[in-house]
């Protein structure tokens, strides 16, 4: 399955979900400049992990890599204020 972020764009101080990572996976988030916004978030039972944006967050593309041993993914999302 792909991996779905809702809602995309999203509003900083709220939450992003990111859907269909695998139970097992590790997700981190960077901004495009490469900074790391979160890492090693883990997915729940429902294969879901939820990002709670804090406040200062700056409007602007984001990046969600997901890893599971050999397997890597990536997506985006945007952030708007």
């Amino acid at each position: 399955d792909s991996i779905l972020i809702y809602p995309n764009p999203v509003i900083s101080g709220s939450i992003v979900r990111i859907k269909n990572v695998p139970i097992d996976a590790r997700v981190n988030i960077y901004s495009i400049a490469g900074r790391r916004m979160a890492e090693n978030l883990s997915p729940n039972s429902f294969g879901e992990v939820l990002w709670y944006i804090p406040n200062n967050i700056s409007s602007g593309l984001y990046f969600v890599f997901i890893s599971t041993g050999d397997e890597k993914k990536i997506s985006k999302f945007a952030i708007i204020k």
